[in-house]
């Protein structure tokens, strides 16, 4: 039976292999029939840390002011990155780094499929990674393809050492902010000893590094263009509503969308309580909890920051695992049927920009493909969050 499993996750991972490289292959058929948006030249989101080198070295300081990036962007990493420039990167060091993106993305992705114990599960992870939201950090060279494998060794190591997930989140942090949000999973650690302590340092390190740096997060976040259409978050719909509605009507948008938020929170807490029906034997044998909780929490801390690029939804493959094994553990009617809900909406995110490329010719469709689209990162926001509050209601629970 293991030697199947083993079997089964080397396939999946040949899988994806070969479709990412068929991508490469074929890159503006495939990248473009995905509905992944192609710019050139490759690796563009790579490309904003080499070009910051060469800004630095001309005397400009990339996060206000990146004149030899060709779109002329500042560089939205923090400064930690600029360590780099003392080896003497330039643009010609671009496709490096964007195929050491992409080879932090496979080693993630086979480390995930290993992981997993069923077919079922590892068809879904499949499905997701080579997922239109997934090609499109691909197709950047996204830096959160490097966090997602970092994210990953953090949940493979909290069972039994919690010190090695403090200290791999910590310094996924120190380069991308929001891994921040998965800091709880050693919670759930199995090894007890200095817990407490570990946490609360991890997370007084974190926020100090937070206020040591908060005028260059602020920089970032001025400089991070926003992805619209491309995107999930709380603010995403306001944004867009504010931009087909006189300027004087913005401030209602926001207020709209924010009471909605809160509504949408207290929905969740709703049905962790009264309709998520887990007893705490059933926890235990859910497959998973560490990957879970990083990625559902890592989905519900950006969600709540307001706007995020999809390839951020990676994160949410590490909560298929778990939500699978649930399918097979719940006794309770009502908890399954969620869970299936939950599956679906992963599922349909992961792939809405494929529907919205074929459907861009049509201006009605694919204006309700788009609210359907925000319904749907709604719907997985309250959900994540009711599994995020029960699983933690009963990890304390005496």
């Amino acid at each position: 039976m293991n030697q199947l499993k083993k079997h089964n996750s080397t396939l999946f991972f040949l899988i994806v292999a070969l479709f990412i490289f068929l991508c490469f292959v074929y890159y503006d058929e495939l990248w473009s029939a995905l509905g992944v948006q192609v710019v050139k030249p490759i690796f563009n989101d790579s490309r904003v840390i080499t070009a910051g080198a060469e800004s630095y070295y001309q005397g400009f300081d990339p996060l206000v002011n990146n004149p030899m990036m060709w779109s002329k962007n500042p560089m939205n990493y923090p400064r930690v990155w600029h360590s780099l420039f003392y080896f003497g990167l330039n643009q010609n060091h671009t496709n490096i780094i964007g195929y050491l993106m992409l080879a932090s993305y496979l080693v993630a992705v086979f480390t995930l499929l290993k992981t997993s114990k069923n077919l079922q599960t590892n068809l879904l992870i499949t499905c997701c990674a080579i997922s239109p939201a997934a090609m499109l950090g691909i197709e950047r060279g996204n830096i959160d393809l490097l966090i997602f494998l970092l994210v990953i060794a953090s949940a493979v190591y909290v069972n039994k050492r919690p010190l090695i997930t403090a200290l791999l989140i910590a310094s996924s942090t120190a380069l991308k902010i929001f891994p921040f949000f998965c800091l709880p999973i050693i919670i759930f650690s199995s090894t007890k000893k200095n817990l407490t302590k570990i946490f609360i340092t991890a997370t007084l390190l974190c926020i100090a590094y937070f206020i040591i740096t908060y005028q260059d997060l602020i920089l970032i976040s001025n400089a991070t263009p926003r992805a619209g259409d491309f995107s999930y978050g709380r603010s995403v719909f306001a944004n867009r509503l504010k931009g087909n509605i006189p300027i004087v009507f913005s401030i209602y948008a926001d207020i709209i969308i924010n009471s909605f938020f809160i509504l949408a929170s207290a929905c969740s807490y709703l049905i962790s309580k009264k309709l998520l029906q887990i007893n705490q034997q059933e926890l235990h044998s859910l497959e998973g909890k560490g990957f879970f909780l990083a990625g559902a929490l890592i989905y519900v801390g950006t969600f709540f920051i307001g706007n995020n690029w999809d390839y951020r939804l990676i994160f949410l493959m590490l909560t298929i695992p778990t939500l699978v094994s649930a399918l097979k553990i719940f006794t309770n009617r009502k908890s399954r049927i969620y869970t299936k809900i939950l599956i679906t909406a992963i599922l349909l995110s992961f792939w809405y920009l494929l529907a919205a490329h074929y459907l861009n010719s049509f201006l009605y469709a694919r204006t309700a493909l788009y609210c359907f689209d925000e319904a749907v990162n709604w719907v997985i926001y309250t959900l994540s969050l009711s599994f995020i509050i029960k699983f933690f209601n009963l990890a304390f629970k005496k």
